[in-house]
């Protein structure tokens, strides 16, 4: 993906991190044209797995799951002052907060 995206950001902070060069020879602005540019045999592509699910079988691509720590995405939801957002907006962030809350592992 293109610079600044918060993949490409992700992916140059793990190579830093394991002092090893991030070589990209194309770089696009979005995820349908990254699966057409492996489709044409530009390339490979890391991608969110929600979307190579829709774009494998259309453009029959190959998915091979990634097995590793850095590979997992978290993300935030930022707002200035809960208690200042609409009612329908606090009531979506604290669904959000109680999933989090779920899916945490036992102490």
């Amino acid at each position: 993906m293109r610079t600044g995206s918060s993949i490409n950001s992700q992916l140059g902070k793990i190579a830093t991190e394991l002092n090893r060069p991030l070589r990209l020879k194309i770089q696009v602005t979005g995820y349908d044209a990254l699966c057409l540019m492996v489709s044409a045999g530009l390339g490979i592509a890391i991608a969110p797995q929600k979307l190579t699910n829709l774009f494998a079988r259309r453009l029959n691509l190959t998915e091979i799951m990634l097995d590793e720590a850095w590979a997992e995405r978290q993300l935030s939801v930022c707002v200035r002052s809960v208690n200042a957002l609409p009612a329908a907006a606090k009531l979506f962030v604290e669904h959000l907060q109680a999933c989090a809350t779920a899916r945490r592992p036992s102490a």
